[in-house]
């Protein structure tokens, strides 16, 4: 009898999840969280593609100028880019955390325009106010400091 446990059916591990999600074809869940999906997977595709590039500029000192071999190399490390940012947003769980984060930003209540405006001259208010009075008491243990002889 072994001592580690079973696991039970259909208990994946998330190793096992991410590598079958990647070799997969499907869709997960393909109805729910598209746009949520869409920006992820843009900006994986962006993280990716500005990583490519400062790959690509490595690519050329090492192949030593033959750009051929360089534009080949990126564009299969492109490739593969591309399809890693498309799988992983159908890996199961991170698709339903996805799913998720699209159903909660379905119930935020956003702010109008005059709300935003107003909110935002708050903020400003408060901020150079504090900056003001950070400045004066600055200005004052300085002086303070200075006619101490401590500075």
């Amino acid at each position: 009898m072994s001592s580690m446990a079973k696991p039970k059916d259909g208990d994946e591990s998330v190793m096992s999840q991410i590598t079958s999600a990647i070799i997969s074809t499907s869709v997960f869940k393909p109805n729910q969280g598209r746009v949520v999906r869409q920006v992820t997977f843009f900006a994986l595709w962006l993280l990716l593609g500005l990583a490519l590039w400062l790959f690509a500029a490595y690519l050329l000192d090492w192949f030593r100028g033959n750009e051929v071999a360089t534009y080949v190399s990126a564009f299969a490390v492109g490739g593969v880019a591309f399809w890693l940012a498309y799988r992983s947003v159908n890996i199961p769980s991170f698709t339903d955390f996805l799913i998720g984060v699209e159903a909660e930003m379905r119930k935020v209540t956003w702010p109008t325009k005059k709300e935003l405006i107003a909110g935002a001259a708050v903020v400003l208010f408060v901020v150079v106010s504090l900056a003001v009075l950070m400045f004066g008491f600055d200005f004052i243990w300085t002086a303070i400091f200075t006619w101490l002889g401590v500075r």
